[in-house]
């Protein structure tokens, strides 16, 4: 009976660690003047797997690019700010693209590159937990009305 448990709480705790992500969305925006350029909001919402020490999430890849992410601020609170083991995080990031000299438009904070797992849903999410890289994919994106800016 003592094995059984031992066994038991093992692939628990193997089977277990897959990120909980419980909803992704993303917003297309666009500046007033040119120069301002466009781009694409994302929003993970998370369940944190551990500590602010020994968790974090890196990034994700969505159509082909990698966008870094981070850690949303809330009110009254800082966005480095420590959070527990369990706590709903939002991280969001987005790629942005400008016009260069020429006029063209040119991709900003996020990169061209395919992802080191197969997608088969809509994007994967990379995090860092204990200091072990790992990927977690999600179904869907949430998309939201778009914002033009003046």
């Amino acid at each position: 009976m003592k094995y059984m448990t031992l066994l038991m709480t093992l692939v628990l705790l193997c089977c277990g660690s897959k990120l909980k992500v419980t909803e992704v969305t993303s917003q297309k925006w666009a500046g007033g003047q040119y120069q301002t350029g466009k781009g694409t909001n994302y929003v993970v919402k998370v369940k944190a797997k551990a500590s602010s020490d020994k968790f974090k999430i890196d990034g994700l890849w969505v159509n082909g690019l990698y966008i870094p992410v981070s850690l949303m601020m809330e009110a009254g609170k800082p966005a480095d700010r420590p959070y527990k083991r369990g706590e709903e995080l939002s991280w969001q990031g987005g790629p942005v693209y400008r016009p260069d000299d020429q006029g063209t438009m040119v991709l900003y904070r996020a990169e061209e590159k395919s992802a080191p797992v197969e997608i088969t849903g809509a994007g994967v999410v990379q995090y860092t937990l204990r200091g072990k890289t790992k990927y977690q994919e999600f179904k869907e994106i949430k998309e939201l009305e778009m914002l033009i800016y003046p």
